[in-house]
């Protein structure tokens, strides 16, 4: 979903093609479109460094939690009966 929406925002932000065909202006295109991208690049990476995978990392983390705690606890409910 993430992914999307910064495509989507990616793509209606972009900069308008130069009107002439000078130097000038492809140059003053280029460097817009790289701004463009750099931009966005950092934006995807900060997102999914600060939210998705500490996020991924806590739900991973409780699931084998709790798994490894429910073995725990079958081990020893065998060990006494």
């Amino acid at each position: 979903m993430l992914t999307v929406l910064i495509l989507w925002h990616w793509l209606t932000t972009m900069p308008p093609l130069p009107s002439t065909t000078d130097e000038a202006s492809l140059t003053r295109y280029q460097r817009l479109t790289e701004l463009h991208q750099q931009h966005h690049r950092d934006m995807f990476q900060v997102m999914v460094t600060s939210a998705f995978l500490p996020l991924v990392s806590a739900v991973l983390g409780y699931l084998f939690g709790i798994q490894r705690s429910e073995t725990t606890a079958d081990s020893a409910a065998t060990t006494d009966a």
